[in-house]
């Protein structure tokens, strides 16, 4: 029964089709799923039918070829390379693509002789070379002869040199000096490449200068490099200027050939002596010399009072010259006395140096006949404090400790450095 109602059924629905269809001009078809008639490869095509639910009709569709499955194999040429398939159609090409090149590899460096050569690697490990050009000459220091200097290559191998150029010349430099005996020598470097020439300086003339005559009281006119005497000039008497104060001492200097005369020095105890040692009264006298250029000069350090006693004949002036601190410090308070004498009349001078560091005496006259000068002392015992020294920054000295404000050094003197940096006298060391 059941068999029977299916059949009508279909007898029904093939029925009311066939009608359907013979009633339009074309079926508005429904296609099913479709069914593989044959599968598609890498190497073929497949197939596909397709059936319309409503009338039976079939159509076909063809199935596109896959992609062969890749290796990691390249191939390449000089331009692309490719991936290799891992199928049986090997002479596929897959992702073909251009060369992707690094950075490169130096395989010979480029010299000035020849060229250099550099290595690319694609990706797929193919390779190429490039040459590459060649470097400049690499010149070492200038060569030199006397007609000029000039350069070469230090690259192995080459030995190129650069074209000789002529030196270039300095103003030159005296390295000898031409004397009235011997001639001189002038030495020229090329400011290129240091090279150096010498010429000769003739020899000159003589040079003539004015130097003191031992044991007498003139000058004269000699060549200073062989001693020959200037015979156009004249023996002459010294011309001695004003007195100058130096650190520790008087001098004056002949104005024409330097010749220096020193001071009279006169100092009535010296340091340190004590008890019967002590002269407590000294005298001194002393004759100047004559004219305005005379002059006396007395360096007193001994703290006393002291009396000066002048002869002449004519007008004596003494210069007075109290140190408060000391000499080389320069600070000073200066007293002039001045007085016209007559001959046979004494004049006396009194010096108050307790009260004093120092005093320089200065004794000018214009006397005809001279003037005699006599010094007399009466000092001051100073009582030293033994070995023990005193010092500031620059100076060292033994101070006197006797009391009464008695500021007189002895054994005064700058410090003396050693290689521990402290005073190899006192021990001073200003880093302590």
């Amino acid at each position: 029964m059941k068999r029977l109602l299916v059949l009508s059924a279909c007898v029904f629905l093939a029925f009311g089709a066939f009608t359907a269809c013979a009633q339009t001009a074309e079926c508005v078809h429904y296609w099913d799923g479709g069914t593989v008639e044959k599968a598609a490869t890498c190497g073929e095509a497949g197939l596909m039918k397709y059936t319309c639910t409503l009338c039976g009709e079939q159509k076909e569709e063809v199935i596109p070829k896959p992609e062969h499955p890749a290796s990691s194999t390249y191939q390449h040429n000089d331009g692309e390379h490719w991936l290799v398939p891992s199928c049986e159609h090997t002479s596929e090409r897959l992702q073909v693509e251009a060369h992707q090149w690094d950075g490169g590899t130096v395989v010979s460096a480029a010299t000035c002789q020849t060229e250099g050569l550099i290595k690319y690697t694609c990706v797929c490990g193919y390779t190429k070379t490039e040459p590459t050009d060649k470097t400049d000459h690499v010149y070492g220091e200038w060569l030199s002869d006397d007609q000029g200097h000039w350069k070469v290559c230090q690259t192995e191998g080459c030995g190129e040199t650069t074209e000789k150029v002529y030196h270039q010349w300095d103003g030159g430099v005296v390295t000898t000096a031409a004397t009235c005996r011997t001639d001189g020598i002038k030495t020229f470097t090329c400011t290129d490449c240091n090279y150096t020439r010498e010429e000769t300086i003739l020899k000159g003339e003589h040079v003539y200068e004015w130097q003191p005559v031992k044991g007498q009281n003139c000058h004269t006119h000699v060549c200073s490099v062989c001693g020959q005497k200037d015979p156009d000039a004249t023996d002459g008497e010294h011309t001695y200027g004003d007195w100058e104060r130096l650190p520790y001492s008087f001098s004056r200097v002949c104005t024409v050939c330097g010749d220096e005369l020193d001071a009279e020095y006169f100092e009535a105890v010296t340091g340190g002596k004590t008890g019967s040692d002590v002269n407590t009264h000294t005298q001194k006298t002393v004759t100047a010399v004559k004219d305005n250029s005379a002059g006396i000069v007395y360096v007193v350090r001994t703290a006393g009072v002291y009396s000066l006693t002048f002869t002449a004949e004519g007008t004596v002036t003494v210069k007075l010259h109290y140190f408060e601190v000391d000499r080389a410090a320069g600070t000073s308070e200066e007293i002039n006395i001045s007085q016209e004498l007559t001959a046979g009349t004494p004049f006396t001078v009194t010096c108050n140096l307790l009260d004093r560091d120092m005093v320089d005496i200065v004794i000018e006259t214009d006397s005809a006949t001279g003037v005699s000068c006599t010094l007399e002392s009466d000092i001051h015992v100073h009582d030293f404090y033994g070995a023990r020294w005193s010092n500031d920054a620059t100076h060292h000295w033994h101070q006197c400790v006797a009391g009464g404000g008695c500021t007189q050094r002895d054994d005064y003197g700058e410090h003396i450095w050693g290689a521990d940096g402290a005073c190899t006298e006192c021990g001073y060391n200003p880093n302590t």
